[in-house]
């Protein structure tokens, strides 16, 4: 088994092996999203940051957002989507080293940025059909994909979802089955 490529305890984190890199692309905005909406915590104030397409809302009255033709309702939390369509060819599938499969966007939202920046990337390498069973096993997690001219949306964002008649509700794993018919 090999070393460690770096080493984190507390807030540290430590280079082990000489050449390794450690690239904040991934949960970046996130961490930054997440450090500003503590900082006005304390206050009677309501936030609502767009980071480089990253959505953080401080809790409140529920604010209205468009990913593409979708508009969804959000009263806190964070809203990251993660897609080839920038950036062809950028997210890497850490199992084989190379560019994940385009399907099209992957956004997820939760109640924090970091995690919602991390999963939004991690669930797209996944692909669709696995990121909504991983995100049936988490309920506070909730994704939304558009794939294939399609938009499907986990079942729990329904009331924040405006045009509900276009998106396709995964409610259970039997919706995945029907509307998910790749292997992976």
């Amino acid at each position: 088994i090999a070393e460690p490529a770096f080493a984190v305890k507390g807030g540290d984190v430590t280079r082990k092996v000489g050449e390794a890199d450690w690239e904040e692309g991934g949960f970046g905005k996130g961490a930054a999203l997440d450090r500003a909406l503590r900082a006005v915590a304390a206050g009677d104030v309501r936030v609502v940051i767009n980071l480089g397409g990253q959505l953080a809302v401080s809790q409140g009255s529920p604010v209205r957002t468009d990913l593409g033709s979708l508009s969804l309702s959000i009263d806190r939390g964070s809203i990251s989507t993660s897609g080839h369509d920038h950036r062809p060819g950028h997210i890497l599938d850490p199992t084989t080293g190379r560019p994940a499969r385009d399907f099209g966007q992957l956004s997820v939202w939760t109640d924090s940025a970091l995690r919602a920046d991390c999963l939004s990337t991690g669930l797209y390498v996944m692909g669709p059909k696995r990121a909504f069973a991983w995100s049936l096993r988490h309920p506070d997690v909730q994704l939304v994909v558009r794939s294939g001219g399609e938009l499907y949306a986990s079942c729990t964002l329904k009331s924040k979802i405006e045009n509900q008649k276009q998106v396709h509700f995964i409610c259970g794993v039997d919706d995945i089955s029907t509307y998910f018919k790749e292997s992976t």
